[in-house]
């Protein structure tokens, strides 16, 4: 799917009204009125980022994320000849950049750094977070590269190592300057949950003796693994993880574990709590207090002797310079968070129950997904 945020210029989100409908204590302007759409406040009861404002662009049932599927999206929405920001899992803005897969020898959405890299300079951020450490993508260079890779290495794939693992044209056109990080801000939701479920699957479970001792940490406040792509945590339960973390030291959730064995993980759950607080939400963030959030965050991850993935690399890396879009205007990345992209799924059933055909082969099944989409769009603007 493609879905779509409108904001007006000067986006202000302490103007808009409260996100839940049934709370009274609507947010004001100064003069205690409440702000209009044009100001950036909300219509109805919502806010402009809330999943009720988002709009339906294109939706395809039963269908893989590859770049021939998205190229065709991108063709039938022309999409490029609008001005806006692009939001997206790092599988799916690898695919529309024209990259491999983040198991490709150059994995980052953002920059050139190889991926036997990934692990070994994350140690310096500990100590000052560096500048320019490695090329950023631009536009122009992912040109540059596809370029190279089908002209000089003859579009074979064993090559194109040599080509930054550019292997395609990248459906998102830009200005051969702009930078792949200002058009594609960094996924708050997504840098939180790979964080969450790198370090409990991968760290956590197998430090307190398997995944069936682990998983009464997030059972104590009913937070469940759903299995998509594999079992992982949602955002909602990796937000309260990282809330509840002190739980993990509850005795019945240690088990026979020592909790000296289990507090490099509430450490690191802490400190990334405190970031996510900070700037992945929609308040003005104080750059100086990331950096000191930011670096606790790594010396804590890196006290858990566990992988750095190419998500934790977008996290340590590439989070600070994607603090300072100028669409922000200083404000956390909640402004362009992919939380509400994620949320229209139940959003969307409430308007599918009233067209829903079972079958994809019926020959109105699309009649009636067109007219569910419309009825959702135009009750969502």
């Amino acid at each position: 799917k493609i879905c779509m945020t409108v904001l007006p210029e000067n986006y202000n989100p302490e103007l808009n009204r409260a996100s839940n409908e049934e709370d009274d204590d609507l947010i004001a302007d100064l003069d205690g009125k409440r702000s209009t759409y044009k100001e950036g406040g909300g219509i109805g009861a919502f806010k402009l980022t809330s999943v009720k404002r988002l709009v339906i662009i294109a939706v395809v049932p039963d269908c893989k994320e590859t770049y021939a599927n998205m190229s065709i999206l991108f063709d039938i929405t022309n999409l490029n000849r609008i001005s806006f920001l692009f939001v997206a899992d790092n599988k799916l803005l690898l695919i529309c950049l024209g990259c491999q897969t983040s198991s490709a020898s150059f994995p980052c959405p953002y920059c050139h750094v190889p991926l036997r890299e990934i692990t070994s300079t994350v140690d310096d951020i500990a100590e000052d977070l560096p500048e320019d450490l490695w090329k950023e993508r631009t536009f122009g260079n992912l040109k540059e590269s596809h370029d190279i890779y089908t002209t000089i290495y003859d579009s074979n794939r064993k090559l194109a190592k040599n080509c930054y693992s550019t292997v395609e044209a990248s459906l998102l056109k830009e200005e051969a300057d702009v930078k792949v990080l200002d058009k594609c801000p960094v996924e708050e939701l997504h840098a939180m949950m790979g964080f969450v479920n790198h370090t409990f699957w991968d760290g956590y479970a197998k430090v307190v003796g398997g995944r069936d001792q682990a998983v009464k940490f997030p059972q104590k406040f009913n937070a469940i693994a759903k299995d998509y792509h594999g079992v992982q945590f949602e955002g909602k339960a990796c937000r309260d993880m990282l809330k509840q973390a002190h739980k993990m030291l509850d005795v019945d959730v240690l088990g026979d574990t020592s909790p000296i064995l289990v507090q490099p993980y509430v450490r690191a759950y802490q400190a990334m709590d405190k970031l996510v607080s900070h700037c992945f939400g929609t308040k003005l963030v104080n750059q100086d207090k990331v950096e000191d959030l930011l670096k606790e965050v790594v010396i804590s991850y890196m006290g858990l002797e566990i992988s750095v993935t190419p998500k934790m690399h977008v996290l340590f890396y590439h989070l600070i310079p994607a603090l300072s879009n100028p669409v922000l205007q200083g404000r956390g990345l909640g402004v362009v968070s992919g939380q509400a992209g994620e949320s229209i799924h139940q959003e969307f059933k409430i308007f599918w129950s009233k067209y829903k055909i079972n079958s994809l082969d019926n020959p109105i099944y699309g009649d009636h997904l067109l007219r569910a989409v419309i009825e959702f769009s135009s009750k969502h603007i």
